[in-house]
């Protein structure tokens, strides 16, 4: 079905969820919530930055709009015909 939208020139929008997740477990001994907060957001974006190395650059190569969420790393991204 997706296929034969994208065909008929229409357009498709999907997730791509990178298998890895942070481990966030040292967050739990941390005395402040600004430890805890800072550990956390540095956490998740270098584990999304790391595992979608390659994502963006072959999106950008297949034309395809995205946009990218660190929290749960994943990319949603939009195809117009295959």
């Amino acid at each position: 079905m997706i296929l034969d939208e994208l065909n008929s020139g229409g357009k498709a929008d999907y997730f791509v969820w990178m298998v890895e997740e942070s481990d966030l477990s040292a967050a739990s001994g941390m005395e402040t919530k600004l430890e805890k907060g800072t550990y956390v957001y540095d956490t998740l974006r270098a584990t999304a930055a790391r595992t979608r190395r390659g994502c963006g650059p072959y999106l950008d190569s297949q034309g395809a709009s995205y946009r990218a969420f660190y929290i749960v790393n994943a990319v949603l991204g939009a195809q117009r015909q295959c």
